[in-house]
């Protein structure tokens, strides 16, 4: 799930499709596995897309990713521990460094950070796994977060909890520390605002965003652009 922790490391990204196969490998044999290792790191995770879709009559400001990856952390200063930055750069015993950095570089582009909780856990089921993630990435105008905060408790969290597909929902928001990404790819500023829901296997996307309808119309004055990509777990 993503209701444990007082942060949390996300990444939205791309990688070259000729290396998918490969890249997926060390993402998931090297890469993350070593992460979860780490002393601090709660959780890890990574979700492919299903489909995006524009928030009408909001707009993106960029391409839907396709990975998803997310960590929940003790807390942010667990990003400043040399166990993580021997794990993020495979130089520990038994790992491959060289790897590692070829696969960095097959990365087309990358956006995220650390986020920290700005809403508890709202959980309407009692499986606390989140196989279908259903992210809806929000930036607010200059000095919009607080309005879209107000905008998310008080119009868009009471539809969202009325749908029986929805079994959990967080708003995360970004943090002052954001890791950089080695390899020489464009490191992209993440959207301020992420709402992640896990959702059912039916959940369709298409119904729910017409029924919020009146919810995107009242928060266009302060919301720049946004964008909703349903993700599948992938398997680890």
């Amino acid at each position: 799930m993503f209701d444990k922790g007082q942060a949390m490391l996300l990444w939205a990204l791309e990688c070259q499709p000729e290396i998918t196969a490969e890249w997926n490998e060390w993402y998931n044999l090297e890469h993350l596995s070593s992460l979860v290792q780490v002393p601090g790191f709660i959780s890890g995770n990574r979700y492919e897309q299903v489909e995006s879709s524009s928030l009408s009559p909001l707009n993106p400001r960029f391409p839907a990713p396709r990975y998803l990856s997310f960590y929940e952390l003790y807390d942010e200063k667990v990003l400043e521990s040399e166990a993580y930055h021997i794990n993020r750069t495979s130089t520990g015993p038994g790992m491959r460094p060289e790897w590692t950095k070829r696969m960095l570089t097959y990365i087309t582009s990358i956006m995220g950070g650390t986020y920290k909780p700005l809403t508890d856990t709202w959980l309407n089921d009692t499986d606390r796994t989140a196989q279908n993630v259903w992210a809806l990435f929000f930036d607010p105008e200059e000095y919009g977060e607080e309005k879209l905060d107000h905008w998310y408790n008080d119009q868009l969290f009471p539809i969202l909890k009325e749908n029986e597909s929805i079994k959990a929902c967080r708003l995360i928001g970004t943090d002052q520390s954001s890791p950089k990404v080695q390899g020489g790819v464009q490191q992209l500023k993440g959207p301020r605002r992420i709402l992640l829901c896990s959702v059912q296997d039916q959940f369709n996307p298409e119904v729910q965003q017409a029924s919020l309808v009146e919810a995107w119309r009242g928060g266009r004055d302060f919301i720049s652009t946004a964008q909703a990509v349903l993700y599948k777990r992938m398997p680890l």
